[in-house]
């Protein structure tokens, strides 16, 4: 067997965390293969902190237990591999990770590589630890890659031993059934969700930067083109066969069939700066990547792979997305367009409304009513090309904004789909299109971001230039007001896009109320940012000759499509008190059926009133606050732990007061949502800031401070605001005026 590679001394912030959190329990590397099948070159697994193994457990079924990890992860069946044994047989102890040279001769059957199987099971390994062993510790999987070491190199796994509810690690931790936002609507704060702040691989990093190089030469000097193309409401056929040759359509298309492989980080950043130079641009691609042929990435067999994604890759095939209809866009349940079996086939008929890419696309994502079942209609997802005879699409469009790219209506009369071009399961159509949304808002995000960068860029050059009263108009307070807040609200943007990338580069299963939450936050602040950079720009910003009108044009759809920003504040609230509604059903439960399983009833009963006993007198529960954070940090911490405390109390009283008519509710659902946005993002800047000290030092990062600061300030105050007006409000009077002019059919009063 091959000699064992050399253990790093030097772990990445991940592993120092862990570290610090494993109360200074000594822990031994295990230097494992990769999913790639390069074979595992050393298997050796220690706990060294022995004495917080349970005591009932004796040395051979510790050692038996280990042997069952390792086998676990690397894939094997219970007769492939034995465990290293330390040299002389002695006990582990206490002490300082194995330095290479202590790493034993194997002298075990030849390891085998890891698989994929084998990295899937990691994360049920690390729950199965928790649930089976000792009561007061828990033990977890956690990889750390060493500095230096790329995408290709060997990764380095650890067990961490912690106290019980100490939950460990960062965005690379195992256990990605954790959703953030549920947690902490139940009072918990998931720390290793959000820390340590994510950062791309330096290889990919390399290649982004490579990209964004080319972006400048390619669109840079096209500026004025950008602008006329807008006034004319149509961007020319061959620029888009220079955006093909560049090869932006292939940016998430997996390089096996000759895309580049973005993950959702380094294509969100990409889309970022399409988007410094023009948003009918970033649109044009993003899509095509973000949810035009994101279905088939996510859900197409091998054969529609094969079929589809090389073309692609290429451009020569254009992606849309066909989910919109005259009278059914947020409410997908309403969608008109059906398809009906016929044999093996399927005959599609339909129109669709909006369709961006329309005019030119040659692959739709569609998708159509296929039957109802217990009164409910079903939604199938379908693969539709252009050529498929029945397929044409309309004129384009003449809209406010994005005025350059391609947006037309597409109708399909008696289109025979091939039964082989079902996309996803048969009647699953809403969960893939749910699915192909939250996948892909990454790229509407940096898309946001960018816009942001440039308004910003925008803004500054005009206020040092502009003159008034003897002076740069940079200088009066309001102008500096303005771009400050376009500051802070562009870097909480990029550091809520950032993480929720992360959170779908990691795998995590429940990141759709964090996507959501991104979608929302990122754009409304580009529109604030748009229409205050107007404004500083006078009544240049309102002459078409500048960028400002027509940036302000553009920004507004992002509200409106891809979910309208009031559908997802209904959709955060509910989905993300999910968990506690299912907390009280199981309360309410026990309560009944508390003598026939006592145990279990007191159980349920015990754990709700020491939560409840925690929100009411503030004591804060272990997993109900921050604890691997800069202490510069901590009054922004603090805030945030009594806004948690604050949300979980709220929720519950809502619950409590509405039950399932928490659904009719959208003013105290919107209102709940507003504190869960806020708070989401206040946690992203936590950790990039957190992730800044730690990297550059107080000094360096005064700055960033300064902005943690005013932002916790913000949020402090307009979530306060919120909780004050959950019991009294004005919302029924508000209604009531509503109601008074829908009747009317206009405004009923008048100065004469």
């Amino acid at each position: 067997m091959a000699a064992a590679s050399p253990v790093p001394t030097s772990l990445t912030a991940t592993g120092a965390v862990l570290e610090a959190l494993g109360s200074g329990d000594s822990l031994s590397f295990v230097a494992l293969g990769l999913a790639d099948g390069s074979p595992v070159e050393a298997l050796d697994f220690w706990q060294l902190a022995t004495k917080n193994v349970p005591a009932a457990e004796s040395a051979s079924q510790r050692a038996n237990g280990r042997r069952k990890r390792v086998r676990a992860m690397c894939g094997g069946d219970s007769k492939s591999t034995t465990a290293h044994r330390r040299p002389g047989g002695g006990k582990a102890v206490p002490g300082p990770s194995m330095a290479p040279t202590d790493l034993p001769n194997s002298d075990a059957a030849t390891p085998r590589p890891i698989t994929e199987t084998g990295w899937a099971r990691l994360a049920a390994k690390a729950r199965w630890d928790r649930a089976a062993g000792c009561p007061t510790r828990e033990r977890f999987v956690a990889p750390v890659r060493p500095e230096g070491v790329n995408a290709g190199g060997p990764c380095y796994f650890r067990w961490v031993s912690a106290p019980h509810g100490a939950f460990l690690g960062g965005p690379d931790m195992v256990d990605t059934s954790v959703s953030f936002m549920s947690s902490l609507c139940m009072g918990i704060i998931e720390e290793q969700v959000i820390i340590p702040y994510p950062s791309m691989a330096a290889e990919q990093k390399d290649t982004v930067r490579g990209v964004i190089d080319s972006l400048k030469q390619l669109l840079g000097p096209r500026a004025e083109d950008f602008r006329k193309w807008d006034r004319a409401g149509e961007m020319p056929a061959e620029f888009v066969d220079e955006l093909r040759q560049f090869g932006l359509f292939g940016l998430v298309i997996p390089e096996e069939y000759g895309g580049m492989g973005f993950k959702s980080a380094a294509y969100a950043r990409t889309l970022e700066e399409i988007a410094k130079y023009d948003a009918s641009v970033a649109v044009t691609v993003g899509a095509h990547s973000s949810i035009g042929m994101r279905g088939l990435i996510l859900f197409g067999t091998d054969e529609q792979k094969q079929r589809y994604l090389a073309k692609l890759a290429t451009g020569e095939m254009i992606a849309a997305f066909c989910l919109t209809e005259d009278g059914a866009g947020s409410d997908a349940a309403a969608l008109k367009t059906r398809a009906e079996r016929d044999g093996d086939d399927w005959i599609l008929n339909g129109n669709k409304l909006w369709i961006t890419n329309g005019g030119f696309a040659d692959f739709f994502t569609v998708f159509a009513k296929t039957g109802d079942i217990d009164g409910k209609p079903h939604i199938t997802a379908f693969i539709v090309t252009r050529d498929m005879p029945g397929v044409s699409v309309g004129t384009h469009e003449d809209k406010m904004g994005l005025r350059a790219s391609s947006t037309t209506t597409v109708h399909f009369e008696n289109v025979r789909v091939p039964g082989s071009n079902l996309l996803g399961e048969e009647n699953k159509g809403f969960k893939v299109a749910m699915a192909i949304l939250n996948n892909g808002r990454t790229g509407l995000g940096g898309g946001a971001i960018g816009g942001m960068k440039k308004l910003i860029e925008l803004s500054t050059q005009y206020a040092n230039q502009r003159r008034t009263f003897g002076k740069a108009i940079r200088e009066y307070g309001m102008i500096k007001l303005k771009v400050g807040q376009m500051v802070v609200d562009c870097y909480a943007t990029e550091a809520v896009v950032d993480m929720v990338a992360s959170l779908i580069d990691n795998g995590y299963e429940d990141y759709a109320v964090e996507a959501a939450i991104s979608k929302v936050f990122a754009s409304e602040a580009l529109w604030h940012a748009a229409d205050e950079a107007l404004q500083i720009a006078g009544g240049n910003g309102y002459m078409c000759e500048y960028p400002y009108e027509r940036m302000v044009r553009d920004s507004r759809i992002n509200r409106i499509f891809e979910g309208t920003n009031e559908i997802l504040r209904l959709f955060i609230a509910l989905t993300a008190m999910n968990d506690v509604g299912s907390q009280l059903k199981e309360l309410s439960s026990s309560v009944r059926g508390i003598f026939d399983h006592p145990i279990k009833g007191f159980g349920v009963l015990r754990q709700y009133a020491m939560k409840q006993a925690s929100l009411v007198t503030g004591i804060r529960r272990a997993r109900g606050r921050f604890s691997s954070v800069a202490v510069e940090l901590h009054e922004a911490t603090a805030v945030f732990e009594e806004l948690t405390r604050h949300l979980a109390a709220a929720v519950d009283r809502v619950l409590r007061k509405h039950g399932r008519n928490i659904i009719g509710k959208q003013l105290a659902s919107r209102r709940l949502a507003n504190i869960m946005i806020d708070m989401f993002v206040l946690a992203c800047v936590i950790s990039r800031v957190n992730a800044s000290l730690e990297a550059l030092g107080p000094e360096k990062a005064a700055r960033e401070l300064d902005l943690l600061k005013v932002f916790t300030g913000q949020v402090e105050r307009r979530v306060k605001q919120a909780f004050g007006l959950i019991d009294i409000n004005d919302d029924e009077l508000i209604k009531g005026l509503a109601e008074h002019a829908f009747d009317a059919e206009k405004f009923s009063w008048d100065s004469l």
